[in-house]
Parts: structure tokens; C-alpha cells; sequence
């Protein structure tokens, strides 16, 4: 597939000319994690799920790789999330539980 000017849309590389995940890997790994997200239980109103779909999106159109922590308000969980460019490289999410306090 290409553009109006015959590039195509679907090649990424870096600076140095070395391929990336194309757009379509890229779309495939992100629809993988949302539905593990939803089978996780958490809900697409949530604002840390909200957070990980925008990275999505900026990740699908040629971003840079992304690596971070994200917090969900309504599972009270935190998420550890990594967004790789390199092909052959899955998208890794690691769920934290949730903190507690130790009374002594």
C-alpha cells in the first residue's frame, strides 16, 4: 500500500536505514493487548486505560519506542508497559499488584 506520492505507508526505519515493526504489526499487538486488557476486567472508561490507548495510537503511526508506568483508577493497580519498534519484539505489559500497608 502506499501513499499519493508512491512511498509506502506501511514501512518504518530507523535513522540508520534498519527495518521496524510496521504499521500493521504494530496494529496487531495493540488490538492483542487491548483485549487482554478487557479480559483482565479493566474497563475501557478507565483513565489509565485511556492513557495506554493514546499511546497506542501515537505508537501505530511511526512512533518511537515507549516504555513506562501506568496507573488504573478503577482496578487500583499499576502497569508496567513497554512499546518495542524492533520486529519480532512483543508488546510487554507486566499488571503490579496493588500496594498495601503492613501494620505492625
Amino acid at each position: 500500500m502506499t501513499d499519493l506520492s508512491g512511498d509506502s505507508i506501511n514501512k518504518f526505519v530507523d535513522k540508520y536505514g534498519h527495518a521496524l515493526k510496521s504499521k500493521e504489526e504494530r496494529v496487531k499487538d495493540a488490538v492483542k493487548l487491548l483485549k487482554v486488557m478487557k479480559d483482565f476486567g479493566i474497563p475501557p472508561n478507565d483513565a489509565g486505560y485511556m492513557e495506554i490507548k493514546q499511546k497506542l495510537d501515537e505508537w501505530i503511526q511511526g512512533g518511537d519506542k515507549w516504555s513506562g508506568r501506568i496507573r488504573f483508577s478503577r482496578v487500583a493497580n499499576e502497569a508496567e508497559l513497554e512499546l518495542p519498534i524492533k520486529p519480532g519484539r512483543e508488546i510487554m505489559m507486566k499488571i503490579l499488584a496493588p500496594k498495601t500497608r503492613n501494620r505492625f
